[in-house]
Protein backbone atom coordinates (compact mmCIF):
# COMPACT_ATOMS: atom_id res chain seq x y z
CA UNK A 1 0.00 0.00 0.00
CA UNK A 2 1.48 3.45 -1.11
CA UNK A 3 0.85 6.49 1.62
CA UNK A 4 1.68 10.28 1.00
CA UNK A 5 2.70 12.36 -2.15
CA UNK A 6 3.98 11.12 -5.00
CA UNK A 7 5.95 13.59 -7.23
CA UNK A 8 6.49 12.50 -10.84
CA UNK A 9 7.66 14.50 -14.06
CA UNK A 10 5.72 14.50 -17.41
CA UNK A 11 7.05 15.99 -20.61
CA UNK A 12 4.14 17.62 -22.20
CA UNK A 13 5.39 18.98 -25.55
CA UNK A 14 8.47 19.19 -27.27
CA UNK A 15 8.73 22.93 -26.91
CA UNK A 16 8.53 22.29 -22.48
CA UNK A 17 11.05 21.19 -20.23
CA UNK A 18 10.21 18.30 -17.66
CA UNK A 19 7.30 19.52 -15.91
CA UNK A 20 7.21 18.44 -12.50
CA UNK A 21 3.87 17.82 -10.80
CA UNK A 22 2.23 16.38 -7.24
CA UNK A 23 -0.25 14.06 -6.95
CA UNK A 24 -2.22 13.07 -3.69
CA UNK A 25 -5.46 11.79 -2.75
CA UNK A 26 -7.58 12.00 0.18
CA UNK A 27 -8.16 9.94 2.09
CA UNK A 28 -5.00 8.31 2.20
CA UNK A 29 -5.47 5.45 1.65
CA UNK A 30 -8.38 5.57 0.18
CA UNK A 31 -11.40 3.29 0.88
CA UNK A 32 -13.05 1.22 -1.94
CA UNK A 33 -16.48 2.20 -2.65
CA UNK A 34 -16.54 5.60 -1.28
CA UNK A 35 -15.71 8.88 -2.85
CA UNK A 36 -12.15 10.15 -2.57
CA UNK A 37 -10.60 13.49 -3.60
CA UNK A 38 -7.33 14.03 -6.04
CA UNK A 39 -5.16 17.18 -6.44
CA UNK A 40 -2.84 17.78 -8.83
CA UNK A 41 -0.05 20.77 -8.58
CA UNK A 42 1.72 22.25 -10.88
CA UNK A 43 5.67 22.67 -8.96
CA UNK A 44 7.10 24.07 -11.93
CA UNK A 45 7.79 27.75 -12.75
CA UNK A 46 5.97 28.25 -15.96
CA UNK A 47 2.41 26.97 -16.57
CA UNK A 48 1.36 23.74 -18.46
CA UNK A 49 -1.23 23.15 -21.03
CA UNK A 50 -4.67 21.75 -20.32
CA UNK A 51 -4.44 18.76 -18.43
CA UNK A 52 -7.09 16.29 -17.32
CA UNK A 53 -6.77 14.10 -14.37
CA UNK A 54 -7.49 10.37 -14.78
CA UNK A 55 -7.53 7.03 -13.60
CA UNK A 56 -6.99 3.58 -14.68
CA UNK A 57 -7.85 0.05 -13.43
CA UNK A 58 -4.65 -1.41 -14.98
CA UNK A 59 -4.76 -4.68 -17.28
CA UNK A 60 -5.35 -2.80 -20.37
CA UNK A 61 -8.31 -0.49 -19.11
CA UNK A 62 -8.81 2.81 -20.68
CA UNK A 63 -8.72 5.81 -18.73
CA UNK A 64 -11.59 7.21 -16.70
CA UNK A 65 -11.71 10.88 -16.32
CA UNK A 66 -12.06 12.18 -12.64
CA UNK A 67 -14.94 14.48 -12.05
CA UNK A 68 -14.30 18.32 -12.00
CA UNK A 69 -10.31 17.00 -12.77
CA UNK A 70 -9.86 19.11 -15.56
CA UNK A 71 -6.62 21.57 -15.34
CA UNK A 72 -6.62 24.22 -17.36
CA UNK A 73 -3.60 26.48 -18.80
CA UNK A 74 -2.35 28.74 -15.79
CA UNK A 75 -3.91 26.32 -12.79
CA UNK A 76 -1.12 25.73 -9.85
CA UNK A 77 -3.66 23.41 -8.03
CA UNK A 78 -6.72 22.05 -9.27
CA UNK A 79 -9.03 18.49 -8.09
CA UNK A 80 -11.65 16.39 -8.75
CA UNK A 81 -13.42 13.58 -7.08
CA UNK A 82 -14.27 10.06 -7.88
CA UNK A 83 -15.36 6.18 -6.66
CA UNK A 84 -12.15 4.29 -5.39
CA UNK A 85 -12.25 1.05 -6.91
CA UNK A 86 -10.30 -2.06 -5.70
CA UNK A 87 -6.95 -0.86 -7.57
CA UNK A 88 -6.11 1.74 -9.66
CA UNK A 89 -3.55 4.50 -11.19
CA UNK A 90 -3.98 8.07 -10.92
CA UNK A 91 -2.40 10.07 -13.65
CA UNK A 92 -2.25 13.43 -15.74
CA UNK A 93 -3.58 12.93 -19.77
CA UNK A 94 -2.07 15.33 -22.43
CA UNK A 95 -2.11 15.37 -25.79
CA UNK A 96 1.90 14.20 -26.07
CA UNK A 97 1.72 11.58 -22.80
CA UNK A 98 0.38 10.58 -19.97
CA UNK A 99 2.45 9.61 -16.34
CA UNK A 100 0.68 7.35 -13.64
CA UNK A 101 0.80 7.28 -10.02
CA UNK A 102 -0.10 3.64 -8.57
CA UNK A 103 -2.59 3.09 -6.20
CA UNK A 104 -3.94 0.56 -3.89
CA UNK A 105 -7.21 0.71 -1.62
CA UNK A 106 -8.08 -0.50 1.95
CA UNK A 107 -11.26 -2.77 1.93
CA UNK A 108 -14.33 -0.90 2.33
CA UNK A 109 -15.48 0.17 5.68
CA UNK A 110 -18.62 -1.13 7.16
CA UNK A 111 -19.27 1.92 9.05
CA UNK A 112 -19.05 5.28 7.75
CA UNK A 113 -18.16 8.03 10.98
CA UNK A 114 -20.04 11.21 11.04
CA UNK A 115 -18.39 12.64 14.68
CA UNK A 116 -17.14 11.11 18.06
CA UNK A 117 -16.21 12.98 21.64
CA UNK A 118 -15.26 12.18 24.61
CA UNK A 119 -16.54 14.19 28.04
CA UNK A 120 -15.90 14.11 31.56
CA UNK A 121 -18.30 15.15 33.87
CA UNK A 122 -18.02 14.47 37.47
CA UNK A 123 -15.12 12.23 37.34
CA UNK A 124 -17.11 9.93 34.70
CA UNK A 125 -16.29 9.23 30.90
CA UNK A 126 -18.42 9.50 28.10
CA UNK A 127 -17.79 8.75 25.01
CA UNK A 128 -20.49 9.04 22.22
CA UNK A 129 -20.40 8.97 18.30
CA UNK A 130 -22.34 9.10 15.62
CA UNK A 131 -22.54 7.03 12.13
CA UNK A 132 -23.65 8.33 8.36
CA UNK A 133 -24.17 4.62 7.59
CA UNK A 134 -23.20 1.10 8.30
CA UNK A 135 -22.99 -1.80 6.21
CA UNK A 136 -22.78 -5.52 7.89
CA UNK A 137 -21.81 -3.88 10.86
CA UNK A 138 -21.76 -6.46 14.04
CA UNK A 139 -21.67 -3.77 16.89
CA UNK A 140 -17.98 -1.39 18.28
CA UNK A 141 -15.47 -1.99 20.82
CA UNK A 142 -13.69 0.45 23.24
CA UNK A 143 -10.33 -0.28 23.54
CA UNK A 144 -7.79 1.70 26.14
CA UNK A 145 -3.77 1.61 25.25
CA UNK A 146 -1.87 -0.11 28.31
CA UNK A 147 1.53 -0.31 27.82
CA UNK A 148 1.76 -0.26 24.15
CA UNK A 149 -1.59 -2.88 24.18
CA UNK A 150 -5.08 -2.40 23.46
CA UNK A 151 -7.08 -4.07 25.76
CA UNK A 152 -10.55 -3.74 25.79
CA UNK A 153 -13.25 -1.69 27.78
CA UNK A 154 -16.66 -2.41 26.89
CA UNK A 155 -18.33 -3.45 23.87
CA UNK A 156 -21.37 -2.02 22.10
CA UNK A 157 -24.20 -3.33 20.20
CA UNK A 158 -24.85 -1.84 16.83
CA UNK A 159 -27.67 -1.25 14.42
CA UNK A 160 -26.32 -3.61 11.80
CA UNK A 161 -27.21 -1.91 8.45
CA UNK A 162 -28.44 1.39 7.97
CA UNK A 163 -28.17 4.79 5.74
CA UNK A 164 -29.18 6.61 8.02
CA UNK A 165 -27.35 8.67 10.77
CA UNK A 166 -26.91 6.43 14.33
CA UNK A 167 -26.47 7.81 17.58
CA UNK A 168 -24.43 5.88 20.13
CA UNK A 169 -22.99 6.82 23.96
CA UNK A 170 -21.29 5.07 26.70
CA UNK A 171 -20.23 5.51 29.76
CA UNK A 172 -16.88 3.96 30.70
CA UNK A 173 -15.58 2.12 33.46
CA UNK A 174 -13.08 4.08 36.42
CA UNK A 175 -10.30 6.03 34.72
CA UNK A 176 -7.55 7.15 37.18
CA UNK A 177 -5.95 10.23 37.00
CA UNK A 178 -3.49 10.80 34.43
CA UNK A 179 -2.98 10.97 30.41
CA UNK A 180 -5.27 8.07 28.61
CA UNK A 181 -5.17 6.57 24.75
CA UNK A 182 -8.46 5.21 24.03
CA UNK A 183 -9.58 3.63 20.80
CA UNK A 184 -12.95 3.00 18.80
CA UNK A 185 -13.39 0.23 16.29
CA UNK A 186 -15.67 -1.09 14.70
CA UNK A 187 -16.73 -5.27 14.23
CA UNK A 188 -16.95 -6.35 10.80
CA UNK A 189 -18.03 -10.11 9.45
CA UNK A 190 -14.84 -10.34 7.44
CA UNK A 191 -12.65 -8.30 8.59
CA UNK A 192 -13.21 -8.70 12.47
CA UNK A 193 -11.72 -5.70 14.66
CA UNK A 194 -11.34 -2.12 12.54
CA UNK A 195 -10.43 0.83 14.29
CA UNK A 196 -12.48 4.16 13.54
CA UNK A 197 -10.81 6.44 16.14
CA UNK A 198 -8.12 7.37 18.73
CA UNK A 199 -8.52 9.93 21.18
CA UNK A 200 -6.27 11.15 23.69
CA UNK A 201 -7.40 13.12 27.26
CA UNK A 202 -6.34 13.85 30.88
CA UNK A 203 -8.25 12.71 33.63
CA UNK A 204 -7.55 14.95 36.55
CA UNK A 205 -7.71 14.64 40.22
CA UNK A 206 -10.45 15.89 41.81
CA UNK A 207 -10.05 18.69 44.33
CA UNK A 208 -8.65 16.57 47.03
CA UNK A 209 -8.40 12.94 46.49
CA UNK A 210 -9.62 10.31 44.16
CA UNK A 211 -11.18 6.80 45.41
CA UNK A 212 -12.24 4.71 41.94
CA UNK A 213 -15.35 2.21 42.32
CA UNK A 214 -14.79 -0.85 44.16
CA UNK A 215 -14.64 -3.56 41.16
CA UNK A 216 -16.25 -5.91 40.97
CA UNK A 217 -18.87 -5.13 43.26
CA UNK A 218 -20.38 -7.81 45.25
CA UNK A 219 -16.69 -9.00 45.76
CA UNK A 220 -15.22 -11.60 44.32
CA UNK A 221 -11.59 -12.64 44.61
CA UNK A 222 -10.61 -10.14 41.70
CA UNK A 223 -11.96 -6.89 43.51
CA UNK A 224 -9.76 -4.11 43.43
CA UNK A 225 -10.27 -0.44 44.24
CA UNK A 226 -7.18 2.58 43.40
CA UNK A 227 -7.16 6.06 45.54
CA UNK A 228 -4.99 9.12 44.46
CA UNK A 229 -4.25 12.38 46.59
CA UNK A 230 -3.47 16.05 45.18
CA UNK A 231 -1.15 16.38 47.89
CA UNK A 232 1.21 13.84 49.92
CA UNK A 233 -0.19 12.96 53.10
CA UNK A 234 -1.37 9.67 55.10
CA UNK A 235 -4.01 8.11 54.70
CA UNK A 236 -5.72 4.87 55.71
CA UNK A 237 -8.92 2.47 53.89
CA UNK A 238 -10.62 0.59 56.47
CA UNK A 239 -13.71 -1.78 55.93
CA UNK A 240 -16.75 -1.02 58.79
CA UNK A 241 -20.36 -3.07 59.18
CA UNK A 242 -23.15 -1.54 59.39
CA UNK A 243 -22.56 -1.16 62.90
CA UNK A 244 -20.23 1.32 62.20
CA UNK A 245 -17.04 -1.42 63.89
CA UNK A 246 -13.90 -1.42 61.87
CA UNK A 247 -13.38 -4.84 60.71
CA UNK A 248 -9.90 -4.72 58.93
CA UNK A 249 -7.72 -2.36 57.86
CA UNK A 250 -6.95 -2.54 54.15
CA UNK A 251 -3.97 0.31 53.78
CA UNK A 252 -2.47 2.62 56.13
CA UNK A 253 1.06 4.94 54.55
CA UNK A 254 1.83 7.77 53.47
CA UNK A 255 0.68 8.39 49.89
CA UNK A 256 2.69 10.61 47.40
CA UNK A 257 0.74 13.32 45.53
CA UNK A 258 -0.46 11.96 42.15
CA UNK A 259 0.82 8.83 42.52
CA UNK A 260 -1.72 5.69 42.25
CA UNK A 261 -2.57 3.49 44.92
CA UNK A 262 -4.25 -0.03 43.68
CA UNK A 263 -5.73 -2.13 46.45
CA UNK A 264 -6.84 -5.59 46.27
CA UNK A 265 -9.81 -6.42 48.38
CA UNK A 266 -10.36 -9.81 46.60
CA UNK A 267 -8.26 -11.54 49.71
CA UNK A 268 -10.47 -10.33 52.70
CA UNK A 269 -12.00 -13.09 55.08
CA UNK A 270 -16.07 -11.36 55.42
CA UNK A 271 -19.38 -13.17 56.00
CA UNK A 272 -22.15 -12.84 54.27
CA UNK A 273 -23.15 -9.39 54.21
CA UNK A 274 -23.34 -5.37 53.83
CA UNK A 275 -20.27 -3.07 54.78
CA UNK A 276 -18.37 0.12 53.95
CA UNK A 277 -14.68 1.25 52.75
CA UNK A 278 -14.26 3.80 54.15
CA UNK A 279 -10.94 6.21 52.87
CA UNK A 280 -9.64 8.97 55.44
CA UNK A 281 -6.65 11.52 54.70
CA UNK A 282 -5.70 14.81 56.13
CA UNK A 283 -8.30 16.62 54.40
CA UNK A 284 -10.82 14.20 53.16
CA UNK A 285 -13.13 11.71 54.03
CA UNK A 286 -15.32 8.94 51.68
CA UNK A 287 -17.03 5.97 51.93
CA UNK A 288 -18.16 3.63 49.66
CA UNK A 289 -20.71 0.36 49.77
CA UNK A 290 -19.57 -2.81 49.90
CA UNK A 291 -21.43 -6.24 49.17
CA UNK A 292 -20.53 -9.38 50.34
CA UNK A 293 -23.03 -12.01 49.03
CA UNK A 294 -21.35 -15.77 50.56
CA UNK A 295 -19.39 -16.28 53.69
CA UNK A 296 -15.78 -16.12 52.78
CA UNK A 297 -13.14 -18.60 54.23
Amino acid sequence: MMKGFYLFSLLLASSLSAQPYRISVSPNPPHQNQVATVTVENLGIGNSPALQLVYNTGNGSADMPIQGGVCNSGNKVCAGNFTVPPSFFLGLAAKNGNAYVAYTTTAPLSVSLNVANVSIVQEKVLLSWQTASENQNTGFVIEKKNKEIWEELVAKNSGGTSVLPQNYAVELPYLHPGMHELRLSEKTIEKGIRPLKIFSFLMEIPEKAALSTVYPNPLTQNSVVEISVVQTQKISLDIYNVLGEKIQQLFEGVLSANQIQKIEIGDIKLPKGVYFLRAMGENFITTQKLIQLTDSK
